[in-house]
């Protein structure tokens, strides 16, 4: 799930640079779990498209004008591309075609983006990606278990340093910083 979270991040701001629309993110199929859950079963989709109003179009769908059209895929992203170089290698493309589809985005941007679009990726990762209400409700319920009654479970999701790394934010940035 880390790994499509990024993804996503990647993808908002590819769709920024490249003046794009972004239609919301299929998750991939968990083999192992069998989960078919779609974005808006784990995110609040509503919350998202507020959010990110104001920096990047988000569509539920493509446009039927588009929806004949076989999307142009890019089969890998090389690690640590910068701006230029997706402008370079899609802006033509997606110009021509209409439709872009990226696979396997997992942290492949520069982690030294421009100023703007570093804040909008740490904007998508640590705002706009909320889990939708039912899942926040669970996870309130167990902070609330946890904090009054004990013993407790707990869930430890890897918020280390190198998962910072990947996604260019520091902790404690101060909401200007963002």
């Amino acid at each position: 799930m880390n790994q499509q979270r990024n993804q996503i991040v990647d993808a908002v701001v590819i769709a920024r640079i490249l003046g794009a629309a972004l239609v919301v993110p299929i998750l991939q199929v968990n083999v192992i779990w069998g989960d078919e859950s779609e974005f808006s079963d784990i995110f609040d989709l509503d919350h998202f498209k507020n959010v990110l109003a104001n920096d990047v179009r988000i569509v539920s769908s493509l446009p039927s004008t588009h929806l004949m059209t076989r999307p142009v895929e890019e089969k890998r992203t090389p690690l640590h591309v910068s701006p230029e170089w997706i402008r370079s290698r899609y802006l033509r493309r997606i110009k021509r075609d209409g439709v872009l589809l990226l696979r396997g985005l997992d942290s492949r941007l520069s982690k030294d983006l421009p100023s703007d679009l570093q804040k909008l990726r740490c904007k998508v990762a640590f705002h706009a990606l909320r889990f939708a209400p039912h899942i926040q409700e669970l996870g309130d319920k167990l902070t609330e278990r946890m904090r009054s009654k004990g013993p407790y479970l707990a869930l430890h999701l890897r918020m280390e340093k190198d998962v910072w790394v990947r996604t260019g934010c520091l902790p404690g940035l101060t909401p200007d910083s963002r």
